[in-house]
């Protein structure tokens, strides 16, 4: 009889790998703590969950989440980044010309070289998944199987709460899976070593007779994780497959940060491993004891007050609290402190958290220059990020999706901070099917958007003199034209949309008379149509005296002949009459089938007056709501914020909007505008003596920092012509 074969890896490698045994029937691993854990893979968020998606309602989804589990169960969020080695990766961003008019084909050429121009600068060929790790503490795995049972609807229902999200959980086989893409990020060749069969299926009972254990499927052959190399490792070295990894912390989270702030970090690398470990705490111990910890490195001391005449004559003192010591330590104790006092007046829990990150690159420069762009989107947000120096190997291994940590990095939160740290990726679902837009000034990644995957279709683009508003404009109403069937109508008073029109095989109407009279139902769709005809009336008596208003059965109805109309007007006026005319024209064709789209070059004048402001306030709602796109494009903030009625209304309109494009602001504004939409300090720098083209997105699921510079992006090709305004001389 002869020996059985042997295939285990060398037993140092298997170790490494921190858990103690796996339960292949059950789908449980026991980790080094003691703990038993269960694994979830996150679904994908539904582009309609996010249409009605509310910021301020999902953090509450998100803290309810938080809240759900018992005290003294832990939890873990696992964000795994893997590189997409895929020739037809490029299509997933790129137009497909047999879908595009006929008319329009080379125009989609030319926006699809530019977006392949530009596709390998940043990572953007990255699957991303998410998983959620439970860990229980029981007598055995039968007793954890029990736990997990009663457990499994609270999460499955705590993650229907959040947008809708379904969970999957995993098998044995799936989770050590997992685990070897993180150990192995430039193969595949999971479960070979006991795929006897040849036919691809992994039998874990194979492991005895190859006298291998479930680690032996998981860990790499080789990982060099010698002190030597200080703050990275290198798997698999000396062979092909070679990658040398990081392992970094965040070191401190600003009081106050983005909803996108997870995103953010996760769109660095193309992969990467970011992991958030949930360690609930008792609050009122807490609170003693890091109260106990301040106490004992503060000392009262009496000093002199001398501030005034006053009080030097009377030698005035008064009692002051100094601290002993002014380490980290002390800094966290005092923060851990405000947490807990927080979390006990809002009756909320506090969780000591731990935040890993483990970055892959096939060389050092390329590792070197990840980790530099994480400091800086972390730094955007007043974040800071560091390497786990001389803890590699331990950092590497709090990321498994094992839920249990092996550095000492604990920081102390409550779950309302957390709940705006979310790691869901909203913003994935609003990529779907989005067009591009320009790079992510910190990663160079390719921002693709769709409006309509938006929490409402309201947009609008401003900034200081000469910014590139009109070519942000024109970049919407191209991307509009390709990406979808709607008839594109532009308002303006400006003559920078007639090339613009003609490249594109769009005709330009001179403003004729409408039937201001005319007022079409909403279908039973929307209400108040009366009301709002009246407040379209109202707004169109504060613009046009009434000697002038037209009679009653005078003008035409619009007609368009092409997909894009360009209509020249004059005054507010006439912008008025148009947007009523829209309305019912858009009422009447979306009972056919047909969608409209609105664009207005120079919105100011509609924001002048309270009835004219608040017809257009109830407009954008009533669009966004019947699902028209809608965007303004505001000339002079700094004239607008500067008069009350405007600066309150253009308040309203920005806070209510679901897609912003922030251009170069001058200080005033630019301070304005940060309040208005709560944008963090770091972000303001890309607002601030930028060129043209560059500036701020923001949507509720996000504040992206974009470059859509022509001259750099568009250097070459004809993609930046077709929005070069012709040059015209004038004759003498």
């Amino acid at each position: 009889m002869g020996k059985k074969k042997t295939l285990a890896i060398d037993g140092r490698m298997a170790a490494m790998i921190p858990y103690r045994d796996a339960y292949p029937k059950l789908g449980i691993i026991k980790g080094l703590d003691g703990r038993f854990t269960k694994m979830y893979r996150v679904g994908e968020i539904h582009t309609d969950s996010v249409a009605v998606y509310d910021s301020t309602a999902a953090e509450q989804a998100m803290e309810k989440l938080l809240n759900a589990l018992p005290q003294d169960v832990h939890f873990q969020f696992v964000v795994h980044n893997r590189l997409i080695d895929d020739e037809n990766d490029p299509y997933r961003y790129v137009l497909n010309p047999g879908m595009v008019p006929e008319e329009l084909r080379k125009e989609a050429l030319s926006y699809n070289q530019a977006v392949t121009e530009n596709l390998e600068i940043g990572h953007n060929n990255t699957h991303k998944d998410l998983y959620y790790v439970v860990s229980v503490a029981a007598t055995g795995e039968k007793a954890a199987e029990k736990r997990f049972k009663k457990l499994d609807h609270v999460i499955r229902e705590a993650f229907r709460g959040l947008c809708g999200l379904s969970v999957k959980e995993l098998t044995l086989v799936e989770r050590l899976e997992v685990m070897y893409d993180m150990f192995h990020p430039c193969e595949n060749k999971f479960g070979e070593k006991i795929d006897l069969s040849g036919n691809g299926r992994i039998d874990l009972k194979n492991l005895t007779y190859m006298r291998m254990t479930t680690k032996d499927l998981v860990a790499p052959g080789r990982w060099n994780t010698s002190r030597k190399w200080i703050d990275h490792s290198i798997l698999e070295e000396g062979t092909p497959q070679q990658m040398y990894a990081r392992a970094l912390f965040l070191h401190s989270v600003p009081r106050e940060v983005s909803s996108s702030f997870i995103n953010d970090l996760t769109g660095i690398s193309s992969q990467m491993i970011l992991s958030i470990t949930y360690e609930p705490v008792d609050t009122e111990a807490g609170f003693k004891e890091s109260s106990d910890l301040v106490a004992e490195n503060t000392v009262i001391r009496n000093r002199s007050v001398s501030d005034t005449v006053a009080e030097r004559k009377r030698k005035a003192r008064t009692r002051v609290e100094e601290e002993k010591e002014m380490s980290e330590t002390a800094y966290f104790n005092k923060s851990a402190l405000t947490v807990f006092k927080n979390a006990m007046a809002r009756h909320s829990r506090a969780f000591a958290c731990t935040i890993t990150i483990v970055l892959f690159a096939s060389d050092p420069e390329a590792l070197d220059k990840d980790t530099c762009l994480m400091h800086l989107s972390a730094a955007k947000f007043s974040g800071n990020v560091q390497s786990l120096d001389l803890q590699q190997a331990e950092g590497f291994q709090s990321s498994l999706p094992l839920c249990q940590t092996r550095v000492n990095c604990m920081r102390v939160m409550d779950a309302r901070r957390l709940a705006v740290m979310s790691p869901v990726g909203i913003q994935d679902a609003i990529r779907k099917n989005g067009m591009f837009l320009g790079l992510n000034a910190i990663n160079d990644s390719l921002i693709m958007l769709n409006r309509r995957n938006n929490t409402n279709l309201t947009g609008f683009i401003t900034g200081s003199d000469h910014p590139g508003k009109t070519y942000q404009m024109k970049r919407e109403v191209f991307n509009a034209l390709l990406g979808s069937q709607d008839i594109l109508h532009v308002i303006t008073a400006k003559d920078e949309y007639d090339d613009f029109a003609k490249k594109l095989g769009g005709e330009i109407q001179s403003f004729s008379q409408t039937p201001v009279y005319e007022a079409e139902r909403g279908y039973g769709l929307l209400s108040g149509d009366e009301a709002f005809k009246n407040s379209f009336l109202a707004a169109l008596a504060k613009q046009c005296a009434p000697s002038k208003l037209p009679d009653e059965n005078a003008g035409t109805s619009i007609a368009c002949t092409k997909r894009l109309v360009i209509h020249k007007t004059a005054d507010a006026g006439e912008m008025l009459m148009l947007l009523d005319a829209l309305w019912n024209l858009t009422l009447k064709d979306k009972h056919q089938g047909r969608s409209h789209q609105i664009f207005i070059d120079g919105a100011d004048p509609l924001l002048t007056e309270p009835d004219t402001s608040e017809y257009l306030e109830i407009l954008l709602k009533k669009c966004s709501q019947f699902q028209t796109i809608t965007t303004l494009v505001i000339d002079n903030s700094v004239k607008l914020l500067g008069q009350p009625v405007s600066a309150i209304a253009l308040e309203r309109i920005a806070q209510g909007a679901g897609y912003i494009k922030l251009l170069n602001l001058g200080p005033i504004e630019r301070r304005r505008y940060a309040e208005i939409l709560n944008l963090p300090n770091a972000l303001l720098p890309y607002i601030s003596n930028v060129e043209p083209g560059k500036g701020i997105i923001v949507t509720p699921a996000s504040n992206i920092a974009f470059n859509d510079n022509y001259t750099e992006l568009y250097p070459d090709g004809s993609f930046k012509d077709l929005f070069a305004r012709e040059v015209r001389q004038i004759g003498l």
